[in-house]
């Protein structure tokens, strides 16, 4: 049985040692390298823009400016229908303010 042992233990020894040399070793330099590589690839890429300042959003404006044009109409029609009755909001100076009023 020694023998037997022996031969195993031999075997075992020999595959151990194979296995070892048989590994592949890294370059002292191969940190590097990847770490280089890392660098490059970061600063090809392409990068997202922060703004600092919000968006402008023209639907914001646009929303306040017809806002105030219809709140300037309705005070017309309201004012001058109180004060001259329902004939006056078809003559054409009604119309002609009104028309000015929309447009600009």
């Amino acid at each position: 049985m020694d023998i037997e042992d022996k031969n195993k233990f031999t075997e075992d020894e020999k595959m151990r040692r194979l296995l070892r040399t048989s590994k592949l070793r890294a370059s002292e330099n191969f940190s590097w390298r990847v770490m280089q590589q890392i660098e490059t690839e970061k600063a090809l890429t392409a990068r997202r823009r922060t703004s600092k300042r919000p968006g402008y959003n023209v639907f914001t404006d646009t929303r306040s400016i017809f806002g105030s044009m219809y709140a300037v109409l309705l005070a017309m029609v309201a004012l001058a229908y109180f004060e001259q009755g329902k004939e006056v909001l078809l003559t054409p100076d009604f119309l002609g303010k009104a028309l000015l009023v929309g447009v600009g």
